[in-house]
Formats: structure tokens, C-alpha cells, sequence
């Protein structure tokens, strides 16, 4: 269920003429203080480890690669950090209405990506075949000549694989989590697996059934995507994405974001 906030409006009266003091952001909180300025961000239940980990009572004890970049960068603009939580389509939905100002998102995950703006990437998504076949040429040996089993995240696509699938050279499957993914290939379903690297490795270290077995990766990803937050387009919100993308520069070459990033790997 998404997280609300009720605010209080503050009206400010000059010269008989109302004024509403509003951060530059979602409608939702337009009416906040100044003192009060926030970003709302969404992110699609129930998170995505180690990119969003949604645990913590308070939005500021939620954690991940992105929401702790999210969280240093805001820092520094002196902003705080609303967190809502909604179905993945309908996080789009509301970004695109201004109902939200944020969400994290690769601009080639999405249909239209016009009607965002972006931060910069924060870092690359990579996709890697998962199997229990220790040999990677025997691996591929079978998806190219003998017609592998092969799952992905359902509602997900795969550029690299979509001739094989279409031409049924792979047998094609999917699941709804990257623990089904791994349930699937540890039960013999499927020869391999096909799902992010930061992602898989994550679910496998939280899972003592899933560390009793042996998992080999593609030494290569079979794709790799630059990951953003992706923000509401409108007036307000592009001075601010300009002092976001300006901050998030600083903090990399600080070396604040690569801590960020092996704290997760």
C-alpha cells in the first residue's frame, strides 16, 4: 500500500494578495513549506535489491544502491526524501501526471522516454545468463544448437535473446521474482537464467537454500544498461534536475557513489 504524508498548507498574505509558498515538485506536495522542500519518489513493490530495499520503518532507514545516492544527493541540496510504494505500471503512470517527481528507471525501459527527464547514470544494469553448467561454451553450445530452457523476469524483455525465442531455437519461460528465477534453475526446470547481476547475486546471499547450490555466470553480461532516476517533466522540476545531475558529478568524483556501490556488490 503507498505511504502518505498529510501536509499543512502555509498561506502567506501581501498586499492582499495570497501567495503559496510551494517546493517546485510533486502536486501532491505543492503546498509544503520551504523549509520543508521534498522529493517524492516512487518505487515499484516490493523493491528491487540491492538497488531499493524497502525494510525500514521510515523512509530514511530504506536502503539501496540508488535510494542511498538518492539520499546523498538530496543531502546536499537540502532536501528530504518522500518514499511511496506502487504497483510498476502505475509508478509511470504517476510520473508522467507529476503526482510523484521520481522513480528509478533506465531511459530504454521505457516506451516514451520524452516525457522524463534524467539524472545521469547513477551505474550499469548488466543482465548475465545464471545456470548450473560450470563449463560457459557448453552453456552456449546448448542455447544456440539444442534448444536450452531458458526463463526470464516476466514483463521483461531481452533484446540479445529475441530472435532465439521467436525462432524457438530456446524454450522460453518465466517468473514473477529473481528467487522463482533461482527456484526454477536450482529444480532442474530450466537450463539457465537470464536476470540482472547485482540483483541475483543479492538473492542468492540472502538465501542459505539458494547458497547450497552451485550458480555460474555469463563472463560477460548479454546486456548492460545505464540506470537513472527518471523525474517528472515539467518547469519546475528542470533547474532542479540540472543542480541534481551538477551534485551527483561532485559525489562521484569524490568517490561518495563507487562506496555507495560496493557496499551492494
Amino acid at each position: 500500500m503507498p505511504r502518505t504524508i498529510t501536509q499543512t498548507p502555509l498561506f502567506i498574505i501581501l498586499l492582499g494578495t495570497v501567495i503559496f509558498a510551494m517546493t517546485p515538485f510533486s502536486k501532491s506536495h505543492a503546498d509544503a513549506p520551504d523549509t520543508q522542500k521534498t522529493v517524492v519518489v516512487s518505487i515499484a513493490a516490493p523493491g528491487w535489491p540491492p538497488y531499493a530495499i524497502l525494510d525500514g520503518q521510515k523512509d530514511s532507514e530504506n536502503r539501496g544502491i540508488m535510494l542511498d545516492v538518492m539520499h546523498a544527493v538530496l543531502e546536499r541540496l537540502g532536501y528530504g526524501l518522500k518514499l511511496e510504494s506502487h504497483p510498476a505500471k502505475r509508478v509511470m503512470m504517476l510520473l508522467e501526471d507529476g503526482e510523484i517527481d521520481a522513480t528509478l528507471k533506465a531511459k530504454e525501459w521505457v516506451t516514451d522516454p520524452d516525457h522524463f527527464l534524467w539524472s545521469n547514470a547513477i551505474l550499469h544494469s548488466e543482465d548475465v545468463l545464471v545456470s548450473r553448467i560450470k563449463s560457459y561454451t557448453e552453456l552456449e553450445t546448448l542455447i544456440k544448437h539444442k534448444g536450452a530452457r531458458v526463463a526470464g523476469k516476466l514483463g521483461f524483455s531481452y533484446p540479445s535473446l529475441q530472435e532465439a525465442i521467436e525462432q524457438k531455437k530456446i524454450r522460453w519461460y518465466t517468473a514473477t521474482t529473481t528467487e522463482n528465477l533461482l527456484q526454477m534453475l536450482r529444480h532442474g526446470h530450466v537450463d539457465a537464467i537470464v536476470t540482472n547481476k547485482l540483483v541475483v547475486r543479492w538473492a542468492v546471499e540472502s538465501s542459505d537454500e539458494a547458497q547450497s547450490t552451485s550458480f555460474y555466470y555469463s563472463p560477460t553480461p548479454i546486456a548492460t544498461t545505464p540506470y537513472r532516476f527518471a523525474f517528472a517533466r515539467k518547469e519546475a522540476m528542470y533547474p532542479f534536475v540540472k543542480l541534481f545531475n551538477e551534485e551527483l558529478e561532485r559525489l562521484r568524483k569524490e568517490g561518495v557513489i563507487a562506496n555507495i556501490i560496493s557496499k551492494y556488490q
